[in-house]
């Protein structure tokens, strides 16, 4: 980490000699973090990009076998869903039920 952010301010960087700005929310290896450590903006990016990775499967499901849609659900949703999931996964049950419902 280049600086520590404290509130709002702008701090120093010793190492880029550069300003730094706080920014709500932060995107750090895929995931996306608010000053909380809330995810909620973390859950509703996830299953909003699963639930049109589900839609776009489920328009050409009919040019595809049943191991190939599955290899595909397993890919692009499953794999998305699991990323970083023991990270967040302790989050209120209201986030894990969003989760779940896309899931199913």
């Amino acid at each position: 980490m280049l600086a520590r952010i404290i509130g709002s301010h702008t701090i120093q960087s010793p190492l880029a000699l550069a300003r730094l700005k706080p920014v709500e929310p932060a995107k750090d290896l895929g995931v996306i973090l608010d000053s909380y450590l809330t995810y909620d903006h973390h859950i509703s990016k996830t299953v909003s990009s699963c639930c049109s990775k589900l839609y776009q499967i489920n328009r050409v499901k009919e040019s595809f076998d049943k191991e190939t849609l599955k290899l595909l659900i397993t890919s692009l949703v499953f794999s998305k869903m699991l990323y970083c999931s023991t990270v967040w996964s302790s989050q209120s049950g209201y986030s894990q039920s969003r989760i779940l419902q896309a899931k199913s």
